[in-house]
């Protein structure tokens, strides 16, 4: 769960990182099981909370423009990725 650590770290307000974590969450709902190895699943969660993390910079806390923003960067560095319905 480093990942998450990441982003429960980060300088933003309780607030934020409640949004953060949540659209973290909710987007690995959906991208997740593209990933089967540990070492694959450990890099795609690390990659998903840095975008969300730099994405969140520019002050956003909208969870559906993060959410929608960290699935299409996810999919530029992992073109296989497929989603759950």
């Amino acid at each position: 769960m480093e990942a998450e650590q990441r982003i429960r770290r980060s300088d933003y307000p309780p607030e934020v990182v409640e949004i953060l974590l949540q659209a973290f969450n909710e987007t690995w709902e959906t991208i997740g099981h593209t990933f089967t190895s540990q070492a694959d699943i450990d890099d795609a969660r690390d990659r998903l909370a840095r975008i969300i993390l730099a994405y969140a910079s520019d002050g956003t806390t909208d969870l559906a423009a993060i959410k929608s923003t960290a699935v299409l960067v996810m999919q530029l560095n992992f073109p296989a990725i497929t989603f759950k319905k």
